[in-house]
C-alpha cells in the first residue's frame, strides 16, 4: 500500500463539484507524454445518475481534477423518452485506448433501451466527442443473453482483430457476452 487514503474521493483533493458528490469509483489510466490520465465514474443520488470524469498526475501519487469536468456528460433527455439517447442517466465504465491518430473510449450508456455499449473519439484525452449510436444495443442477441443490459467491456486483441466479452443481463439474469 502505498498511500494510507485515498488519491481521489467526494472529500478531495480539489473542489468535489455537485456531479460527483456521491461516489467515485472505476478508475482507468492512460500516461501519454509523461502524465496519467485517470478517467473515473461519479455519481449524483438519489437520481443516480453516473458521468465519467477525469484527473491527472505527473507521479501517481498527487491528482488534480479537471476543470471541465465531468468529460464526458449523459446525454440531454426531453419530455419524448422514446426520442432520448442511450446514455442519458449514465455515461460509465471508460476503457480508454490510442489508435494511431485519435483516443477511443468504449464506455456504456444506460438511457433508452437499457444499458448498451457506447464509443467516443478524442485528440486530447479531454475533449470527447461521442458516437449517438451504439457499439452494441442491449436485446440484440437473439437468445434473450442481453435482452436488460450489455455494458461493462473487455476487449482482447488476437489474429488482427478485437474480441469484446462484457456483462450480459437478460432472461437468465447475468452472464458473460462474446
Amino acid at each position: 500500500r502505498e498511500k494510507g487514503q485515498s488519491i481521489l474521493s467526494i472529500y478531495g483533493p480539489g473542489i468535489v463539484k455537485d456531479w460527483e458528490k456521491d461516489s467515485i469509483y472505476q478508475p482507468w489510466l492512460v500516461e501519454h507524454d509523461g502524465t496519467y490520465y485517470n478517467v473515473y465514474n461519479a455519481k449524483t443520488m438519489p437520481q443516480w445518475i453516473e458521468q465519467l470524469g477525469l484527473a491527472t498526475s505527473k507521479d501517481l501519487h498527487n491528482w488534480t481534477r479537471h476543470s471541465d469536468n465531468p468529460i464526458l456528460r449523459v446525454g440531454k433527455r426531453t419530455d419524448d423518452a422514446s426520442i432520448d439517447g442511450f446514455d442519458t442517466q449514465f455515461t460509465s465504465d471508460a476503457k480508454v485506448f490510442y489508435d494511431g491518430d485519435k483516443w477511443v473510449m468504449f464506455y456504456f450508456g444506460v438511457g433508452k433501451g437499457g444499458a448498451s455499449i457506447m464509443i467516443a473519439f478524442s485528440k486530447d484525452l479531454i475533449q470527447w466527442v461521442r458516437d449517438p449510436i451504439p457499439l452494441y444495443t442491449a436485446g440484440e442477441n437473439p437468445s434473450g443473453l442481453d435482452k436488460q443490459y450489455a455494458h461493462k467491456i473487455s476487449l482482447v486483441w488476437r489474429d488482427e482483430k478485437w474480441y469484446m466479452f462484457y456483462c450480459a443481463v437478460g432472461n437468465s439474469g447475468r452472464g458473460i457476452g462474446f
